[in-house]
């Protein structure tokens, strides 16, 4: 079954790598969509795979890279969204 998350992550994760944490864990598991960091200092996922995958994904987002702080992850489900045919970063 497949997935249509946006993924929110927040803490201190921008200018730790976690755009390319994101972008490696997502070719990992197969899960297509972006990542991009906000003005607020969030970063922002929109992901597309399957179900067992995606849990996987989540889970590693959770942890992010090393030098990263998540303080919380907040995951809706996607309705409407573009199909991807892989995973990459916006700048």
């Amino acid at each position: 079954m497949i997935e249509k998350k946006e993924i929110m992550i927040k803490g201190k994760v921008q200018g730790v790598c976690f755009r390319a944490f994101t972008l490696k864990a997502a070719r990992s598991f197969d899960i297509k969509g972006t990542v991009k960091n906000l003005f607020n200092g969030d970063v922002q996922v929109i992901a597309i795979g399957e179900k067992m995958q995606m849990e996987s994904f989540i889970r590693a987002l959770q942890q992010g890279p090393r030098l990263a702080r998540v303080k919380k992850v907040v995951v809706s489900e996607l309705k409407n969204v573009r199909n991807y045919a892989d995973f990459r970063i916006i700048y």
